[in-house]
């Protein structure tokens, strides 16, 4: 981060020594901008039986740039319990916690304690840092809700400061990860779509486009699909190499070779 790197953390990062032991606070609590105040504690508080929390806006600012028409959005499990350090800033905070039934009293009775959840950290000259006080990637892979997602990925993207390395067009149902190796980038294709685990049916998936990005002299000399060797035909578009894939019906691995 010093030397412009950015970093997105959660939860409990940081807190635990190599033995597993717990730290009274986390090595990153500085760096983040953050003070640590106790244990971790649940989002509903102390109420008991179904109840809901969520977060809310406190400040206006990119990472929140894909959720304009959002202005909650459901906080669950645990969080850590923080104050904020300048010039750190608050983005998301903590609601009152309501129970959820009998419908007619389906709303908070207390006022919000605000506790910081989302909290972004930018010294000049240097990196930037996000700081989730909850288990935000465990709550999006549990209930599987859209903007939990797309409030990783802006939040990712602005630490990053920089244009993705890989960019796909597809939908929701693809699932990609990049590799690399000599001479080599290798992104890897599942299609998701009619399950995840146990599937009834598979749905292929047509005409999605795979884009690298180059730079620091870096070329694409071809591309080719790893199931059968094809070649794929390959456009420049910026500092972008893009390839199509027409069909992926199961998985594949889209191959770009690389040189200066």
């Amino acid at each position: 981060v010093k030397h412009g790197g950015g970093l997105v953390a959660t939860h409990e990062s940081g807190h635990f020594k190599p033995d597993g032991d717990r730290r009274d606070n986390s090595k990153l609590a500085d760096l983040l901008g953050v003070r640590f105040q106790g244990d971790p504690k649940p989002a509903i508080g102390e109420q008991r039986g179904s109840s809901q929390d969520y977060m809310k806006k406190s400040l206006a600012h990119p990472v929140l740039a894909g959720l304009r028409d959002v202005d909650l959005l459901p906080l669950s499990g645990m969080f850590c319990p923080v104050t904020t350090l300048a010039p750190a800033k608050t983005v998301l905070s903590r609601t009152a916690p309501f129970q959820v039934f009998p419908e007619g009293w389906s709303y908070p009775t207390e006022k919000d304690p605000d506790d910081p959840i989302l909290i972004v950290n930018q010294n000049p000259g240097a990196g930037r840092t996000a700081y989730f006080a909850t288990h935000i990637g465990r709550s999006f892979w549990q209930s599987r809700f859209p903007d939990l997602a797309t409030l990783i990925c802006d939040t990712v993207k602005w630490a990053a400061n920089t244009d993705p390395p890989v960019r796909v067009e597809g939908p929701p149902t693809l699932h990609t990860s990049l590799r690399r190796s000599a001479g080599r980038l290798m992104v890897h294709c599942i299609n998701l779509t009619g399950g995840e685990r146990l599937f009834s049916e598979l749905v292929p998936l047509h005409d999605l486009r795979i884009s690298i990005r180059c730079d620091n002299g870096m070329n694409v000399r071809r591309a080719w699909r790893a199931s059968d060797g094809a070649s794929l035909k390959i456009e420049k578009q910026g500092t972008y190499v893009t390839a199509r894939l027409d069909k992926l019906t199961d998985y594949d691995v889209v191959v770009f070779e690389t040189g200066k």
